[in-house]
């Protein structure tokens, strides 16, 4: 038989042991409280850039804008700076003493947010209508890249704000070049200007933007209004005059080849290195504009980096689902590395095809 055994007075009796719980309830305790050591708003801020690349590529992916979306972010645009400007004006920051306060930092965030995700669905939006003006290994791919960098910066909303929206004078400049950008195509879209013209209305509506932005004081004098209408001409001339070294946006070549022959608007023959004695080398391109866009083009043959032939000119109209198919040949071209450039009439390269005859 067990002994009896009676507790001693003054003694705690000793807990019953904890019986061995589940496997599995073991495990989702463990990590539950690995979960709850992660710093949770780091994390989601290191994550954050991914995050919004990844937003800013599927909206332009599944909303597929074309070119006719330009005027509408140009609006947008327009908002996103007035809330840029408006944040410190309406939301200014928060006094330690305030009431409130954190309904206001709130809101402070909030508008920031949006204003940021706003400037970067339209960065997202431009950045492949200027790589698809653009000539790749040619010169004018230096615009485009520079506001490929220009969006990508954007997706870091933190860093972006601080830097760009929060200083009124960078404010101003960012926001001005971002709007010339828009401009471009917008203008292109609503009055059917020819690139070079677009670029210089654009250079001219931004900088008059952009210097009423800073200040509205030369609006009030005579000679205000002068030099304000002076430094928006003198923007836009000499933005026409850059316009070689900028792509011809918005237009832009869907397809190029090189062939023996074009029937049907078709090119035949199609190759890069063709034999001497060839008696006809064609040069074809298909070009996308917009509707009711009609735009002067030239071609421009090349052998051994010197220009051959007569400059062959002839005008395009917009509006073609596959493009403004459109070719120029040389008749028995002679042995050596040719290459033909496809320009607009303000000699804007819109495309650019190269072929070797041996």
């Amino acid at each position: 038989m067990g002994e009896l055994q009676l507790p001693v007075a003054g003694e705690v009796p000793a807990a019953p042991p904890t019986p061995p719980g589940a496997p599995g309830q073991e495990m989702l305790t463990a990590l539950r409280e690995r979960l709850a050591l992660v710093p949770w708003r780091k994390v989601l801020e290191q994550l954050m850039p991914a995050i919004a690349l990844g937003l800013g590529i599927l909206s332009q992916t599944y909303a597929k804008h074309t070119v006719a979306f330009a005027p509408k972010a140009v609006a947008l645009l327009v908002v996103a700076w007035a809330l840029a400007a408006g944040i410190g004006e309406w939301l200014p920051e928060v006094k330690p003493d305030e009431r409130h306060a954190r309904l206001r930092n709130f809101l402070r965030k909030a508008a920031a947010t949006v204003t940021v995700g706003m400037f970067r669905n339209v960065l997202f939006f431009l950045v492949p209508i200027w790589f698809g003006s653009s000539t790749l290994g040619s010169f004018n791919m230096l615009a485009p890249i520079l506001l490929a960098g220009v969006a990508l910066f954007a997706c870091f909303p933190t860093k972006f704000r601080q830097t760009m929206l929060e200083r009124p004078h960078i404010r101003t400049l960012y926001c001005s070049s971002v709007l010339f950008v828009a401009l471009v195509p917008a203008a292109a879209v609503e009055i059917g200007a020819s690139p070079r013209l677009s670029a210089a209305l654009a250079a001219g509506v931004a900088w008059l933007a952009s210097s009423l932005a800073t200040s509205r004081q030369p609006l009030t004098t005579r000679v205000g209004r002068i030099e304000l209408g002076g430094g928006t001409l003198v923007a836009a001339l000499l933005c026409a005059l850059a316009a070689p070294i900028l792509p011809p946006v918005p237009v832009s070549c869907s397809e190029a080849a090189i062939g023996t022959g074009v029937h049907n608007r078709d090119i035949e023959g199609a190759g890069e290195r063709f034999p001497a004695g060839t008696k006809r080398i064609y040069a074809w391109f298909a070009v996308h504009v917009p509707t009711r866009y009609r735009q002067g083009i030239r071609f421009e043959w090349y052998r051994d980096g010197e220009r051959v032939g007569n400059v062959s000119a002839r005008e395009i109209i917009g509006g073609r689902e596959h493009g403004y198919r459109t070719s120029s040949f040389t008749p028995a071209p002679k042995a050596g590395s040719w290459r033909v450039d496809l320009l607009t009439d303000a000699s804007q390269l819109i495309a650019r095809k190269t072929f070797v005859v041996e």
